[in-house]
């Protein structure tokens, strides 16, 4: 649909007469009616066709997408958030058990990032290892 027809459908809902709306789109009765028509047949394919329902879907999946890439700018500040060494000193103690309890309450302690192929990884999650 073009932006005549989306202003055609939007009078229409108005429930103005038929003569008045093909007056102000500068048209005859009889094109409005037919134009109509054409617009109400290109909707109900659509439907039919399953393109209606494409779209929606694409819709949600952008929406995901943007949710996904706002969780992912949260998760990299919060892993860019890196302590001082005046910071990690504070968490150090004499005693062990203290020490390993600050680290566990008071930072993310994470093993080195080791780079991921994502062949090899999607290989193995199909073969189930």
């Amino acid at each position: 649909m073009n932006a005549d027809d989306h202003y055609l459908v939007k009078l229409m809902n108005t429930r103005l007469s038929p003569g008045l709306i093909a007056h102000r789109l500068g048209i005859t009765v009889p094109e409005l009616e037919q134009r109509w028509k054409r617009i109400q047949e290109e909707v109900k394919a659509n439907f039919e066709n399953g393109y209606y329902g494409l779209c929606e879907q694409m819709t949600t999946m952008a929406h995901q997408y943007q949710l996904l890439g706002e969780s992912l700018k949260i998760f990299g500040m919060a892993i860019g958030n890196v302590m001082t060494d005046d910071e990690i000193r504070g968490l150090l103690s004499d005693v062990p058990e203290t020490t390993m309890s600050n680290l566990k309450s008071r930072a993310i302690v994470l093993r080195p990032f080791v780079q991921v192929d994502p062949e090899v990884s999607i290989k193995k999650t199909v073969q189930g290892n």
